[in-house]
């Protein structure tokens, strides 16, 4: 009935507890793949003792999530699969919750809200517009007819976002149905010292903007091969566009030592993607600024940058354009 695709990397205690909130059960398939660590198969024989009936697989190179759940995709067999991070888990009578609403009705995507355990506060999280693969079910078959995958170019950084934009974007191009359940089934673990998290947050301030440009490139692709509607396109590639705007204000502000590395993902975006749309169509690019515009604001008040609250679109183009960024003027905006 459903696969269970469980990426892991130096953390076996954190996958016991995984595995061990999954009931054992004939409609349930487990498939846990090591992302290359120093761990042999001797580390792992505990693991593999008390849950005799998984999958495993040690892979040969690290190559991040996103690959390792392409690998787990590729060796899926069941009607329905989910991605489960190292270290979530499932809350009591999940999987009777989960089966009762795939056999609501046939659905391309399950949507279920989870909770989010911050500092061991647990938080309920019911934003079923969030890019990450948390809490979803997703119909393999209805995957594999539109090729969708995980971007591998960048598998640590974003890798949601591609994955489930295509889907979200195909999902409205063709009126597919999807399930939003009400029903809460797992815990998604806040790890302090996971990649992302760790340093003060490095990783993802070092590598946010080039995961974010090449996760939309892997989506558009994916969309222009299914022929989805060019406006659907437009409108992904003008607001992904303006956001990186935000995201390099944000790095400016915050972690200005990796501007640069936040330009660089935004002058390939533009350069590898936005300039082959822009011009297009002026109406949906004026509503995609609009929303972001919307968005940067949202940020800014969070963040209470009360100061920061001018957006120069066509300044950042003609930067992109003739790259030439100006760091003081984003750090004093």
């Amino acid at each position: 009935m459903i696969d269970i695709i469980i990426p892991t990397y130096k953390n076996i205690s954190g996958l016991q507890k995984t595995l061990q909130s999954i009931p054992r059960r004939d409609d349930i398939c487990i498939t846990v793949i090591d992302d290359c660590s120093e761990y042999t198969m001797k580390e792992y024989e505990p693991i593999l003792n008390e849950f005799p009936y998984i999958s495993f697989y040690l892979s040969g190179s690290n190559s991040g999530p996103g690959c390792v759940r392409n690998t787990g995709l590729a060796c899926s067999t069941e009607p329905y699969v989910m991605f489960v991070d190292t270290g979530d888990y499932f809350i009591d009578g999940a999987f009777d919750r989960i089966f009762n609403d795939l056999a609501e009705v046939p659905t391309a995507v399950v949507y279920t809200w989870l909770y989010y355990d911050y500092h061991k506060r647990a938080k309920p999280l019911v934003d079923f517009t969030h890019n990450r693969v948390h809490g979803r079910i997703y119909k393999r078959q209805f995957l594999k007819d539109y090729g969708i995958y995980f971007c591998e170019e960048s598998s640590y950084a974003n890798e949601d976002i591609g994955f489930n934009q295509a889907i979200r974007r195909i999902i409205h191009d063709r009126s597919l149905l999807v399930f939003r359940s009400e029903n809460p089934i797992m815990v998604w673990d806040y790890n302090e010292n996971s990649l992302t998290e760790k340093d003060n947050h490095a990783f993802t301030y070092k590598n946010q903007q080039k995961g974010l440009a090449l996760n939309i490139i892997h989506e558009v692709k994916i969309l222009e091969k299914n022929h989805i509607n060019l406006d659907l396109i437009l409108d992904e590639v003008y607001y992904m566009m303006c956001i990186m705007q935000k995201n390099i204000i944000q790095v400016a502000i915050e972690r200005p030592e990796y501007l640069q590395n936040a330009w660089d993902g935004a002058y390939l975006f533009y350069h590898q993607c936005f300039k082959h749309y822009y011009g297009m169509n002026d109406g949906i690019f004026e509503n995609a600024k609009s929303e972001a515009i919307s968005t940067i604001h949202k940020w800014i008040l969070k963040k209470h940058y009360d100061k920061y609250t001018h957006v120069n679109f066509n300044r950042f183009f003609n930067e992109l354009e003739k790259n030439q960024i100006v760091p003081d003027y984003y750090k004093q905006i």
